[in-house]
């Protein structure tokens, strides 16, 4: 072989497009498996990386942001599951007692209260969160948010297949104000 013939061999070497081998770390039984790794993806590999899995502070960290963004987003889904709740209940007969008025019908006040005090349940994991930057307590209140709105939103689609009482269904103060105002009208 002459020093033409090897010219370009050399340039594609230099290029790193002519491949070198490299002895697997796990060899089959016969030796034969080799790995073939160009000078370029050597080059790639042995550049630093935008994260590194040893450092355990910055692990932490890059956790702890994922997991508050998926808590941010179950207390959102959380809240807009409570509004469907309310607007499907809306004008129907109730049967839970803390959501019913007196005459049966689905109270806004009462479900307003409740509502609210499950909003203070996730203020009070936020001032948690807040108490303890050291721990990821994201993750473990992610969960609670994400399975009650999954339940309310189930309870919501239930609601809006039920219809709205009419006529002889109606408690007796909504019928003498839905002839009034139909009065009012005519």
């Amino acid at each position: 072989m002459t020093l033409k013939d090897c010219a370009p061999l050399a340039l594609l070497l230099a290029l790193g497009a002519l491949p070198t081998r490299l002895p697997a770390q796990q060899a089959s039984a016969n030796g034969a498996n080799l790995y073939t790794i160009t000078p370029a993806l050597e080059k790639a590999l042995s550049a630093p990386r935008y994260f590194s899995p040893q450092d355990p502070a910055t692990q932490f960290e890059r956790s702890r942001r994922r997991w508050r963004k998926a808590w941010l987003g179950s207390v959102a889904a959380f809240a807009v599951a409570n509004v469907l709740d309310i607007h499907s209940s809306h004008g129907k007969m109730e049967l839970n007692p803390l959501l019913r008025s007196s005459d049966g019908s689905f109270s806004v006040g009462r479900a307003a209260a409740v509502k609210g005090g499950l909003g203070f349940i996730v203020a009070l994991q936020g001032w948690m969160i807040h108490r303890s930057p050291n721990k990821n307590l994201y993750k473990r209140f992610t969960f609670l948010p994400m399975h009650a709105s999954g339940g309310l939103s189930a309870l919501a689609v239930r609601n809006y297949g039920i219809p709205r009482p009419q006529g002889d269904d109606l408690p007796a103060w909504r019928r003498k104000f839905c002839r009034l105002h139909l009065a009012g009208r005519g």
